[in-house]
Formats: C-alpha cells, structure tokens, sequence
C-alpha cells in the first residue's frame, strides 16, 4: 500500500465565496469509502440546486442539508469493498470530489480538488495518473480511501 498525502494553503473567509470548511471520507486507506461527507460555506438557492442536479445525473446518493448560516452538508453513500478490489465497491469520496470539482472554489484547494478529480475521479486502475500496469500477480489496482480536510 503506497499512502500519499496531499495539502493546500487554504485563505481566510472570504466574502461571497464558497469555502470548504469540511471533507471526511473513509476510515482506511485500503478500503473503499462508503460516506463521504462534505461542508461548505456560502451555498446559495442556485449554487445547491446545481449539486443536487450534478449528483442526480451522475447518479450519486447523497443528502443535502442547509443550515440558517448559508452552511450546506452533503452526505454521500457509496458501497465498501476492499482497497484491492475497489472496483467491486462504490467510493462515495472520490463521487464527492466529483461534485466538488464543479463548484467555483477558489485558492488553492481548487487545484487540489481538479488534481484528484483528474488524476483519480472514478478510476481504479491508475490510467489517468499514467501507472497503468498488469504483471503476474494481476492488475494495479488504485482507490481514493481516504480523505480529511
């Protein structure tokens, strides 16, 4: 199991901008996430519909909740499965950096957010960060297992 830990520089509040203030997803790196769940300040009406449309289409499972502060949570569900086999499972995280990835963030968790969505997304295999492999024993496998910010 190789561990690879990612950070960014994250600006103060900034008026009138999303922030994320949380994402949690998984409880082992070797294992596909089952919930991921994700807060962010500054959700309007509009900017809320648009996720609830994007997991709709993505056909993601999730729940939305909006707090009196303009505070939304959204819970996303998956199914676990061993970090070995993740394509038999479905990782609510790496659907969460999906959405996530939609959303004008700013600084530098935007580039962050892309990087993962880009390189990792949905795959299992390590097409898109380029080591792709096959040997004797079986395929590469890749999973997003855990996330924490």
């Amino acid at each position: 199991i190789l561990n690879v830990r990612f950070s960014a520089f994250i600006a103060s509040d900034e008026k009138g901008k999303l922030q994320l203030k949380l994402l949690h997803g998984g409880t082992a790196p070797n294992a596909v996430p089952d919930t991921c769940v994700v807060q962010i300040r500054g959700m309007d009406a509009a900017t809320l519909a648009s996720v609830s449309r994007t997991c709709e289409t993505m056909q993601y499972r999730h729940k939305i909740e909006m707090d009196e502060n303009e505070d939304a949570t959204i819970t996303f569900f998956g199914k676990s499965a061993h970090g070995s086999t993740p394509e038999k499972g479905v990782n609510a995280a790496a659907h969460a950096i999906q959405v996530l990835d939609t959303l004008p963030l700013t600084g530098d968790i935007r580039g962050l957010v892309h990087f993962l969505a880009e390189k990792l997304g949905e795959e299992t295999d390590g097409r898109s960060l380029g080591i792709r492999m096959e040997d004797h024993t079986g395929a590469l496998s890749v999973n997003l297992g855990l996330l924490n910010f």
